[in-house]
């Protein structure tokens, strides 16, 4: 073998041996084959333009939007949860407080209806300066119960009774149907929390009752009755004393 031949055997590439015939075998690929192979880049281009599809996108966009309204709807109820606590916790502390210091509150009511019952009677012997003071006495008793969210319900004489807001002390009768079931006298003026719907401290009041005919001869008619009833008991007794002496 020359020189020529090695080299040129030399520069040809190795290629596989059929073990049994003891030639080269092909590594040729058949063309069909070869195009039936998968086109990587196709899918990818799919891909894509499915994403950039305005469909999709609007989808995509309708699905973000739901899921910001229901966050932002929760956060709001959990929001007005947090304000009602807050609103609770508040209004136990104040009544905590107020139970404190009701003993001072009593007493201040009390004040405020002797101060109001003395400006009362300086007016009516003409005391200009007496009833001046008294009212200021008065104006600053309501100041003071002011800061505890405390108001005068301004019960007056010859208001109607109403029995959520007033306490009978006396009945006092009156043959004047027109006062009946009127307030006769303020014994206490009552007091109430700003914006409550019910009075903590009802006043306290003398309330006429008007008296009739018909409720004189009612009571004409049971005092006959009684007179009746004790005749025939009086004339046992009698009976029996005269047996006895």
């Amino acid at each position: 073998m020359s020189a020529d031949d090695q080299h040129t055997y030399a520069d040809e590439p190795a290629r596989p041996l059929d073990v049994a015939a003891g030639e080269p075998v092909g590594t040729d690929v058949p063309d069909e084959v070869a195009g039936d192979a998968p086109d990587g880049g196709a899918g990818t281009t799919d891909a894509v333009q499915t994403a950039a599809d305005p469909a999709v996108q609007s989808g995509e966009l309708a699905d973000m939007v739901r899921a910001l309204e229901r966050f932002h709807s929760r956060a709001e109820q959990y929001e007005s949860i947090i304000r009602r606590m807050q609103a609770r916790i508040e209004e136990l502390q104040a009544d905590q407080i107020r139970e404190l210091l009701k003993p001072v509150i009593l007493k201040l009511a009390s004040l405020h209806t002797e101060a109001r019952g003395s400006e009362a009677r300086a007016a009516a012997r003409s005391d200009d300066l007496g009833q001046k003071d008294f009212d200021f006495f008065v104006s600053e008793i309501e100041e003071t119960l002011g800061l505890l969210d405390i108001e005068s319900i301004g019960v007056s004489v010859l208001d109607d009774f109403d029995a959520g807001k007033h306490a009978a002390r006396r009945r006092v009768e009156t043959d004047d149907a027109s006062l009946d079931r009127r307030v006769e006298r303020v014994l206490r003026q009552g007091f109430t929390y700003i914006g409550a719907e019910r009075v903590f401290m009802p006043a306290m009041v003398t309330v006429y009752r008007y008296q009739g005919v018909e409720a004189v001869d009612s009571a004409n008619r049971v005092s006959v009755a009684a007179a009746n009833v004790s005749a025939p008991a009086n004339h046992q007794n009698e009976g029996e004393n005269r047996r006895v002496l």
